[in-house]
Formats: structure tokens, sequence, C-alpha cells
């Protein structure tokens, strides 16, 4: 039925040519060729050719539609929809006047058809799949028509052989046409033109970082991303399971780069200044430049789409074409569209805590609907914690991460690298009050003071505040603020006062004092924050300069000026694109909105938006501001609330307890009134309320239980972190009482590095009598130490994760690691000759090992069963590595040069091999020879690979976890193995049909792979667990009622599956979020 509807459609499109080539129009009323022909053809046979060669443009026609038809909608309604076009073309006014009218353009006659007839679609009762196709047949069959009368050479009686001979060549020229689809209505040609422009646009764009806070003289101080960027660690990232035991999955530390590779759609929560912008930035540019390394490599070739959702606070949230930016003029039809179809985008969206709460929800749907549609993007989204609680995005498969504060080599690395950047701004131009050589001496001094200086440690937490500290110490001759409400002020002192005053500049047409500029610019933020808003038009600017100078008559000056001289001179407001402006950081929007409120005396507007995350910052930024007696009225007024209202009471009261930071004296009522608040508080329920709580200081102390049996496992291990925030003798004392805890050994390990090491280890680690199975330390300089613990039981293994290191210096002369992870930065060559005294070491993972060396020395670890390599480049088999007897398992990953498996045959005891990334991996004959490997996991290898490469290892191997297969993979070479476990992540399958007899099979995953049906693997006798997480949308699971035996089905959480209603009992479901590598 499908074809006669195409070719009826070509043949109409053919009618219309006629009419239009032999300037018919009402004198002939039939639409038959040969009645067209007969009418100014008088030749019977030349009319005959000319019918037939006419009849075969039109079946070319008709064939270029075909493609189009190719989709899942069913066949009813492709008709319904080729009618509708066929219709639509009838009734249109498609003369010779009206074609030539529209000059042929294909884009203005489509225009001309839907004009003269409207809601085609509707009339024809089309769905909206249906309507889509309606409207590209209609597109293509008009692209056709013009092409064809265009290209049609004048119509003569005379010279008929030339004539036809001329005719012959429009198919050809209709063939070379660029083929359009649903997804390229204007064909693909310019595709890879714009997608170079568009990341050379993305990299340009966001490869920069203004270190605000820095006064320097005739230059704007930036740096690229790449020179200013850290990693950090997170929480919340899922571990592979090790051999050795299991890893907690919900509080892991990792860095954020490992974290995010095992993940496909991230919540990434951080507080205000932890770095959430900047990393989202790092991402972007690396996408678009193609050159991260490390876990994220995989990730070269996606496509970026940055969105801030600051921008968009009001209005449509954007679709695909929209998130492009200044080069969309550019963009071919349909291409940001084809990057999200085809799974390649990269989507980055920030800011979800900078729109109310009424926005959110709309975000939450437009991501919804975004990942309905595109289901194979990867997207990362950001937010401060108090807008998005952790299982925010549960329900559309969303990971949440959580940004950790720097600990102390995070500082330290952050400082080099601030310095650095600053290098880097002056040979590009600027100018510092110091010679460049002194920048190390600053460097040096601020390390130091972070050691040495427990309050500036804690201040320099966030990357936001530890730039300032480093900006000031530059600026300040190294005297540091003592508080984080002092060097705020020394902040906006440094940007809004002393910026032109120190550079001499003088501007004689208008002259704002800083108070002038100080008053507008905390009127300004006052007035976003009223609104829940981070971004303003410069119109709205404007508006609101004009406003607030009707209170400022000892100012002169047009409102348009005061604000381009706010912009170019304050440095605390900037214009992030041509119509808009904001705050360089949300911070300072806060900070000075605080000082607004505070200033103006609305303690009230204040406390009724108290319950609102948005407000917390700006709430406790104000206390800071706040006379000893409004900070009264404030505290008071929010615990008289919190007593009001049960639904906002712990919100408020913690809020309450934050606010009194910042004060120093308290009336009587007040402290009694906050200490009330305080004990009703403690012990905190869990980590979020640690911070505020730790706000009230050693007064916490005697408030907490000296015992923690009686406390659940998060609120005790929650109080270790307070008493650790909080430090001194009293919290020390405290925490000794807290070390028999069998719950609480990895708790009290992670909070080492808040205390002086030895004196930590002698009172308080040196009673914990359980360790976890994998404890975490953060500081390599704490691994010297842990000689003066008691001997832990034999099961527990000692881990250090760490990094990115230069060396492994740190575990020279060590004995006690069994487990030993290490990040190493590549830039430096790291020895591993230093490993050769742990004789205990069972497992050893290296991240970076490329800048590895004495790889021989491996040789010397007796007990070494475990080893995984990652980033391993610059090699082209495995001779590498010392034939290590007793290494049962071998993980290689990121190995790009790796084309074979020579050296493998030296592994004897090896069972497990695991190959990640190697692309250029094509001899597996070492892997076949091999008599003892049964598991294998094998990630994109070559091109060319075909699953019975593998040989005779296909007879033995036991579990086969196989991603990114370049061909269709036939289960049926698998038949005859003796598989238990078998996973498959984006592999194309033939059929699941050869798998019915493998009656071994216990565990089958097929995680994002297509599937028709699950009814071949129905009644396996073995298979207790079926993982389809990703897998084909609206896969019908009615044929497991019959599997007759317990099975659990891993789902994602919005997963769209049919048949659940039919199943029993038998059938369990764990719905849980599956991270596509």
């Amino acid at each position: 039925m499908l074809e006669g509807t195409a070719l009826k459609l070509g043949q109409q499109v053919i009618t219309h040519v006629t009419k239009a080539w032999l300037n018919h129009r009402k004198a002939v009323q039939s639409g038959d060729l040969v009645d067209l022909l007969a009418v100014s053809v008088t030749d019977q046979l030349f009319r005959r050719r000319l019918a037939r060669q006419l009849e075969e443009i039109g079946d070319q026609v008709a064939t270029r539609v075909a493609p189009l038809l190719e989709s899942g909608l069913a066949e009813h309604e492709r008709t319904a929809a080729l009618d509708a076009v066929v219709d639509t073309l009838t009734e249109a006014d498609l003369s010779d006047a009206a074609l030539f009218a529209t000059d042929l353009d294909p884009i203005r006659l489509a225009r001309q058809v839907r004009d003269q007839v409207p809601a085609a679609e509707f009339r024809a009762g089309l769905s909206e799949p249906a309507a889509k196709l309606y409207q590209l047949v209609l597109d293509e069959t008009c692209v056709c028509l013009a092409t064809i009368v265009r290209n049609l050479p004048e119509f003569t009686n005379r010279a008929q052989t030339e004539l036809l001979s001329r005719m012959s060549g429009i198919p050809e020229i209709l063939d070379r046409l660029p083929r359009t689809t649903l997804d390229a209505p204007r064909g693909t040609d310019h595709d890879t033109e714009f997608a170079g422009r568009y990341r050379r646009f993305i990299a340009e764009r966001l490869d920069r970082l203004e270190l605000f806070g820095v006064d320097v003289r005739r230059y704007t101080a930036r740096t690229s991303v790449g020179t200013a960027y850290l990693s950090l660690t997170v929480t919340g990232a899922a571990q592979p399971v090790d051999p050795l035991g299991a890893v907690d999955e919900e509080t892991s530390s990792r860095r954020i780069e490992q974290a995010l590779a095992n993940r496909g759609r991230v919540l990434l929560r951080g507080e205000a200044g932890s770095g959430k912008s900047t990393l989202l930035q790092w991402v972007a540019v690396n996408a678009a430049r193609s050159t991260f390394t490390g876990p994220l490599q995989a990730w070269n070739g996606r496509v970026p789409f940055f969105v801030r959702l600051r921008s968009h606070a009001e209005g449509p949230l954007p679709k695909p074409s929209e998130m492009v930016g200044t080069v969309a003029e550019f963009m071919p039809e349909g291409w940001a569209h084809r990057r999200f179809a085809d799974g390649s985008a990269l989507l980055l969206v920030d800011g979800v805590d900078e729109l109310k709460a009424s926005r959110r929800r709309t975000v939450h749907r437009w991501l919804g609907d975004l990942l309905s549609t595109y289901p194979d993007i990867i997207v990362i989204v950001t937010s401060r914690p108090g807008a998005a609680e952790p299982r925010w995005l549960d329900a559309l498969g969303f990971h949440a991460l959580l940004l950790e504060p720097m600990t102390g080599p995070d500082i330290e690395a952050f400082c080099r690298r601030w310095h650095e950047a600053i290098r880097e701004s002056v040979r590009n131009g600027a100018q510092l009050h110091c010679e460049i050589d002194e920048l190390a001496e600053y460097e040096a001094s601020i390390i130091r003071q972070f050691e040495t200086k427990q309050h500036l440690r804690a201040l320099a937490a966030s990357p936001l505040l530890c730039a300032m500290l480093c900006a000031l110490n530059l600026d300040r001759r190294k005297q540091l603020p003592p508080d984080r409400m002092k060097l705020y002020e020394a902040a906006i002192e440094l940007l809004i006062e002393r910026r032109d005053a120190e550079r001499d500049l003088c501007f004689s047409d208008l002259a704002l004092d800083s108070r002038t500029k100080l008053a507008l610019l905390q009127y300004l933020a006052w007035w976003l924050t009223m609104r829940a808003r981070a971004e303003l038009t410069v119109q709205d600017a404007v508006h609101r300069v004009g406003h607030f100078l009707e209170r400022m008559p000892h100012v002169s000056g047009d409102p348009q000026e005061i604000v381009d001289h706010l912009l170019e001179r304050s440095g605390i407001i900037r214009r992030p694109s041509e119509q808009r402006i904001d705050f360089i950081h949300r911070t300072f929007q806060e900070y000075l909105a605080g000082k607004y409120f505070v200033s103006e005396h609305l303690i009230e507007v204040l406390v009724l938006n108290a319950h609102k995350d948005q407000w917390r910052e700006t709430i406790l930024l104000a206390a800071g501001h706040c006379t000893d007696r409004l900070r009264a009225d404030l505290v008071i007024g929010l615990l008289d609330r919190a007593d009001q209202e049960p639904r906002h009471r712990r919100r408020l009261r913690l809020l309450a307890v934050a606010a009194i930071d910042s004060g120093q004296v308290l009336s009587p009522e007040v402290s009694r009134r906050a200490g009330q608040a305080l004990a009703e508080l403690l012990p905190p329920r869990n980590a979020r309320e640690v911070p505020a709580l730790a706000t009230a200081g050693e007064a916490v102390v005697d408030l907490l239980p000296d015992d923690p049996s009686t406390l659940t496992t998060s609120a005790a291990e929650a109080t270790v972190w307070l008493l650790s925030l909080v430090n001194g003798d009293r919290a020390l004392r405290k925490l000794i009482g807290y070390a028999q805890d069998p719950r609480l050994g990895k708790a009290l390990l992670h909070g080492w590095e808040f205390w002086e090491p030895r004196r930590y280890v002698e009172q308080v680690l040196s009673q914990v009598r359980s360790w976890p199975r994998f404890p975490r330390l953060s500081r390599p300089e704490h691994v010297p130490y842990l000689s003066l613990l008691r001997d832990p039981p034999p099961a527990t293994v000692q881990t250090l994760r760490a990094g990115p290191l230069r060396d492994l210096s740190f575990v020279a002369g060590q004995t006690n690691f069994r487990v030993l992870t290490v990040e190493l930065d590549p830039r430096y060559e790291a020895d591993l000759a230093v490993l050769t005294d742990n004789e205990r070491l069972e497992m050893l993972l290296l991240h970076g090992s490329e800048s590895c060396r004495g790889h021989q020395h491996l040789a010397g670890l007796p007990a070494l069963k475990d080893l995984r390599m990652h980033q391993a480049r610059g090699h082209h088999d495995l001779r590498w590595l010392p034939g290590l007897e007793r290494l049962e398992s071998l993980d290689v990953r990121g190995c790009r040069e790796l084309t074979a498996l020579d050296g493998l045959a030296d592994f004897t005891e090896l069972t497990q091999l695991e190959l990640w990334n190697c692309p250029n991996l094509t001899d597996f004959g070492p892997l076949s020879a091999h008599p003892g490997i049964t598991d294998l996991s094998l990630d994109r290898p070559a091109a060319e690979f075909q699953i019975r490469d593998l040989g005779s290892l296909l007879d033995r191997v036991t579990m086969l976890n196989l991603h990114n297969l370049p061909n269709t993979f036939d289960l049926a070479d698998v038949a005859d193995s003796p598989l238990r476990h078998l996973w498959l992540t984006r592999c194309a399958v033939s059929s699941l049909s050869a798998l019915q007899g493998m009656k071994s099979l216990t565990n089958v995953s097929l995680t994002s792979t297509e599937l028709a049906g699950i009814e071949p693997l129905v009644g396996l006798p073995n298979l207790s667990r079926l993982d389809l997480r990703g897998a084909t949308p609206g896969l019908d699971l009615t044929p497991l009622k019959e599997h007759g035996r317990p099975i659990s089905v891993w789902l994602e959480p919005n997963q769209q599956v049919r048949g659940l209603e039919n199943l029993g009992s038998e059938v369990s479901f764990d719905r849980r979020n599956y991270a596509p590598g």
C-alpha cells in the first residue's frame, strides 16, 4: 500500500510539472499525463516516449520519498500522511504562474502551499508523529517539483531527440540532491563544517575564567580553564566491586572525573563557591576540543551544550536548537536535534539553585521531556544542596554526587594552580604591583599559613574563598583576613574602592565615589534577590539605577552611563551576554543584598523568606552585617517562626544557630533561646546539618552524648564530623569515647585531616578496634603515622586514595598496605621501585600509569593478585609488564596504542582480564591461547573485531562482559560456551534465540541494548537475574510469567515496560540507576 501511495505522489508531482511546462491551466481538466500531453504533442510516438520519460521522473520522486517512510509509525499512519500530501498538492494552485511567482525556491514554494491549504494535517486527522511525516514529505515534494521545473528544457515539438536527451538527465539530478530525513530535513552536507565552527566557538567562549579579586593594571585578569581547574572529590559515586570486599557506594570519595565516567546522568551538588560552574566549563572545553584524558577519555567527540539556568528564569526553557548560542544563524537545520538524537550531545545545565522553587519544577519536567526524547545523551546538572535534594532527579535516572570541601593537599594544589594562572595572566599582558619572580614567595607564604593556621585552612575549603585568600595575600602583602565576613569585605574593597585609585585612572565626565558605587550595587543585588533571580537585562538595570538615583540627590549622571561605569570599573558585575548583567559570582550578590537588607532595616523580610533555600546564604551574610540589636531581632524572629511552623522548624533553627556565628555579643534572652534551639538540634541527624551546627563552636561539645551507641549510624558519623570541625581539646576528649564504637572507624579516619596528625593518632585512632574494609586516607603525609596504630585485625585493608600525586615516595618503607589506589599526575614520572617493601600488597590500582617507570619492580610484590593500570598509554602489547606468576586479575584501560596481547602468557595464574577503551587492539591470539582465563571484559575493540576472534577462549569462558562492540554480535558464536554471566552494554545483537540452550546462564545483562523481545530467555533453568536497564522502551515483560522460578529484574527508575500486571511474586524488580560509560 505504501509503495502505491508513494508512486501516486510521484505522479502527482509530475502532473503539476507537466502543466507548468506546457503552460496548461484550465484548458485541460483531466490530470492524466497522456491527456495533458495530447494537447501539445501531436506526434503519437513522441508523446508516448515523452510520457515514459516523465513517468520515470515521477518514479524517481517516489524513490526519494521512500526513505522518509522508514519510521516507527504504523503503516496506516504513514499511508494517511502520504494521502494528505497528495490531497494538498491536488488542492493547491501549482500552475506555471504560481510556481514562477516563488522563483522556484523550494522553501517559498512549500510556504505558499501551506498558506493555500492550511491545517491539512488536522483535516486528515493525523497524529502528531504522522503530522511531522506529512510536513517532511511535503517539503521533499516541493524540493523535487521546483528542481524538475528548473531543469526542464524549453518545450518544443521540434528537436524532439535533443529534448528527450536533456530530460533523461533529470533523474540523476534528483538523485544528487541532499537526502532529507526526519532528522535532517535539509540534508547533512554542512554538518561537519558547522560542528567544527561550533566546537571552536564553545572552546573560545568558555575557556576563560576571570581572576576576580586580583588587582592588576590596564588588564582584566583572565586565565584558561585548564590552568585553573583542580580535580576535586565527590561522595555518592558508585565504585566497582573489588574482589577483596565491597565498597560503600553512597559514602565513598572519588575524584570527580572518575565518578562522572561511570555515570550518564549526574546531579552535581555543591555549596556556594565549590567549583560547580568551573567544572562544567572544563568539561565543555575539553569536549569541544576532544582533549579529555584519563577516566573521561571516552567523552572525546561528544558535543557540549551549555545551559545557564539563570538566563532562563522566565519563559520556555530552551530546545536543543536554542542551546547553540550566537552561531545559531550558521547552523544547518536540525543539526542540534541530530546531535541529541544520536546520543553525542553532552548537556551541561548550570544553576538549579539560581531559580525559584516553582521554576525548578519546570526544569524537572523539561529534563524529563528531553530525556524521554533523547535517552542516550549525557547530562550533568548542578545545584546547591538546599535547592535539590539528592533524590530530586532519581525518577529520571540521575545519580547524585556531592562535591566535598577541599582537603589540605587540594588547597595546596589550588594555590599552586592559582599562582600559575597569575603568571599566565602576566605573560598575556597584565601588570602586578610586584615582580613576577616574587610570586613564588607569595605562593610559599600562603601555603605555610594554611598549614599552620587552622582557621585559614577552614576558610579555604572552597575554591572561591581560597581564590579570594590568594588574591588578598598578594594584595595585602601576606596579611590575611581572620574570618569570612572580613574576607568578603576586603575583596569588595579591592574590587570597587581601590581598583581605579591604584591604577591612577580618572573619569572626568563621571565620578562615582566608592560609597555610591557600593550603594548602587547593593540595591541591584537586593532587587535580584527579591525576585529570585541571578540576572537582569541591561534595560532593567538602567531603569532600577534611575529609580534609585532619586534617593541620591548628590549624584548626577545618566543612568545608562552609570550602569556602563559599574560594568567597566566596579569589577563585581559583568555582562555575560550583550543584553544581560549578573554578578561575577552569586556569593557577591548575596553579600551585597544582605548588606542592603540590614542597612534598610528589612529584618522582617529576611525572616519571612527564611524557609526558602535560595535565601539561606543571604540571611547568613546579612547576620554578619547586623549590629548586635538587629542580629538579635533576626535570631529571635527566626526562632519565633520556628516555634509557630513545625514544617520548617528544624531548617529555621539551624539557620538561627548559624546566624549567631557572625556576632560576638548576645543578650541574655538571645543566648537562652539560641541555647535551647541548639540543644534541640543536637545531635545532628546527618552530615548535611553539620556545617551550620559547627558555627556554634565549642558550645556544641557538652550537648553531644558521651556514648554514641544510642545514636543511629548516620547521626553518629555526623557527630564525629561535627566534633572534628569544632576542634579543640574538649572535642578531642569527646572523640576518644567514640573510638570504641565499631561503626565509626571510617568516620574517625576521615576526620584525621582536621587534627594535628600525631596527637590524633595517639589519642583517638589508636583506640579504634574495628576498621572498615576499605579505609580511606586523603593525605599522603599521614602514611608514616600508620605505624603508631595498634595491629589491625587480619581482614583489614589499608587503602590510600589520594592524588593526583607526583610520585609514590610516601609508600617507601611501608609494609602494611594490602590495597593501594593512587592517582598519579601524568606530568611527572613515578618510580615503582618504592613499592617493593609492600610484601603484603594484594591489589594495586594506578590512575595515570603512563607516567610510571620501573615496571619490573612489580615482580617483587609476591602477594600481588590484582593489578589495574589505568591510562597505560604508549604500549603496543603487554610485554612492558613483568611476569607476575601469582597475578589473578589484570585490568588495562585507555591504552590506545595497544594492538596485540603478546606477553599475556607470562601471567600463568591469570583468570580475569579486562581491556577497556583499547580501540586498536586486533590480535587476540595470545588470549585464545591462554588456558586459564575464564572472565573477559572488553570495551571498544577495533572496528574489524568479531566475537569469533576470541577463538578457543569461547570454549571455556564463564563470564563475558562486552561494551560498545563495533559490529552486530551473533549470539550463536557463544551458544556452546559454558557462560554463567553474560553482560552486554550498547551492543547490537542479532537475536536472543541462540541463548535458549544455554542452561548454565545465571546472570544476563542487556543494558542499553535494542531487543525485539525476551522470550528466548524464559525458562532458562538457572537464570536468576536479568538486567534490562536502558533496553528498548516499552519492552514487554509478560513472557516472564512462564519462567517458573524466582528471578530479579533490574530496571531504571523511570524505565517504561509493559506486562508488569501479568507477573506473579516470583518476579521481583530492582529499580536502580544505570551508568553508561
